[in-house]
């Protein structure tokens, strides 16, 4: 069962990795499942993802519910033209519409997060930096 988790949590960070860059491919709940997955099967790529220089403040950020000022600005505005950019490509107003709902739900949902802190620049996450999360 270990390399079921392992496979399926390698898979779901190549998903979520790919959700950065493609709008309606979620990044989170791929992330999410991946983290539950190394918990379960090994402890050190559990460490390497809650610690990856990308995603690791990513998830940290989300289990604690908060996000800076500067990445709530970066992430409305990628998800914002990502969706704008898609909707004109495909060119029907239901898509639009559709677009623009999926688009309010989330921003609302960012603006909401408490304020977090920032990393302190040129400071790389250790171990011992992040706890690990609560499973329930």
């Amino acid at each position: 069962m270990k390399y079921v988790y392992i496979g399926i949590g390698v898979l779901s960070v190549a998903l979520g990795s790919i959700g950065i860059v493609v709008p309606l491919l979620p990044t989170t709940p791929f992330l999410l499942l991946a983290v539950f997955c190394f918990a379960r099967s090994s402890d050190s790529l559990q460490q390497w993802l809650l610690n990856h220089r990308l995603f690791g403040p990513y998830l940290r950020n989300y289990y604690d519910g908060t996000m800076t000022r500067a990445h709530k600005v970066r992430t409305l505005a990628l998800l914002w033209i990502g969706l704008m950019a898609s909707a004109f490509f495909i060119g029907k107003p239901v898509v639009w519409a559709i677009f623009v709902l999926l688009g309010a739900a989330v921003t609302t949902h960012i603006v909401m997060l408490k304020p977090g802190r920032s990393q302190k620049p040129g400071r790389k996450a250790g171990r011992n930096d992040v706890e690990e999360p609560e499973v329930r």
